[in-house]
């Protein structure tokens, strides 16, 4: 999570699934970082985009 921060990651995209749920849980409870859970990778990029907000 330290190297997300330290590249002003605010916002991460994934595919749900059992072997990806500990990344998951941990994106979620970080203070800054936001976890969207997308059905299928190939729509993530078009999900992506700037951060908003502060």
């Amino acid at each position: 999570m330290d190297a997300l921060h330290e590249l002003e990651v605010g916002r991460v995209f994934d595919v749900v699934g059992d072997a990806l749920n500990p990344l998951a849980d941990a994106i979620r409870t970080t203070d800054g970082l936001e976890w969207v859970g997308c059905r299928h990778e190939q729509r993530n990029p078009a999900h992506a985009g700037p951060k908003q907000g502060p």
